[in-house]
C-alpha cells in the first residue's frame, strides 16, 4: 500500500508542477513578450534599417521610429526593435523629444516598452528638462504618458535629480519623481541665467 500511496503522491506533485508551469505561461504580461524564443516563434517579417512613421488622427506626423533591426510578430501583434531611435513631434509638427534604447517593443495599443540604456533628450528649449536616463520605461505614443519603476536620472538646466519611480508626460513636458528622490541644484547657473 505504501508504494501505491507514494506513486499517487508523486503523480499528484508532477501534475501540480505541470499545472503551475502552464498557469504561469498563460499569465505572461506584455513586458515578457520581448523575450520571445525566436526558434519557437518566428516573426512574420523582419527588417533592417527600418524607418516607421506614425500619424495622429488629424493626419499629422506624431512619431518616427528608426531602428537597426525590427521583427513583426502577427500572432502577438507586436513589433520588436533593436537599437531604436524614436522622435516625438509636437503640435507644431516639430520634433520635441528624441528617445533611444537598446531594444523596444511596440504593442497593438501603441504602448512602447523600452529596455536597456533608455535615454530621452529634449530637442527644444521650452522645457526645464534636458535629459532623462533610465534602464526601462514605457510610453504611450497616443497620450505621451511615460512611466518607469527603475533608477531614474533627470537632468535639467539648473538641477539634477534621481529617483526610483517616475510618471510624466512628454507632451506637457512634465516629470514627477515619486520615490527616494534626491535633487541637487546648480546655484551658479541660476545666477548666470538672470
Amino acid at each position: 500500500m505504501t508504494n501505491i500511496q507514494r506513486c499517487i503522491t508523486m503523480l499528484a506533485v508532477l501534475l501540480s508542477i505541470i499545472l503551475i508551469g502552464w498557469l504561469c505561461n498563460e499569465h505572461n504580461n506584455v513586458h515578457d513578450i520581448l523575450h520571445i524564443n525566436h526558434a519557437a516563434a518566428e516573426p512574420t517579417y523582419t527588417s533592417t534599417g527600418l524607418r516607421m512613421l506614425l500619424y495622429n488622427m488629424e493626419g499629422a506626423l506624431s512619431n518616427q521610429i528608426s531602428s537597426d533591426q525590427a521583427a513583426y510578430y502577427s500572432d502577438k501583434k507586436i513589433i520588436c526593435f533593436v537599437r531604436p531611435t524614436i522622435n516625438i513631434y509636437d503640435d507644431n509638427h516639430s520634433p520635441s523629444w528624441m528617445i533611444r534604447a537598446n531594444t523596444a517593443m511596440l504593442a497593438r495599443d501603441k504602448m512602447l516598452y523600452l529596455y536597456g540604456d533608455v535615454l530621452i533628450n529634449s530637442l527644444t528649449h521650452t522645457t526645464e528638462i534636458e535629459k532623462i536616463k533610465m534602464h526601462n520605461a514605457q510610453i504611450s505614443l497616443i497620450t505621451q504618458d511615460i512611466t518607469s519603476v527603475d533608477h531614474i536620472f533627470l537632468y535639467g538646466r539648473t538641477f539634477y535629480a534621481t529617483s526610483i519611480k517616475m510618471h510624466g508626460n512628454l507632451r506637457h513636458k512634465t516629470a514627477e519623481l515619486i520615490d527616494q528622490v534626491q535633487t541637487s541644484y546648480d546655484i551658479h547657473n541660476i545666477h548666470e541665467d538672470n
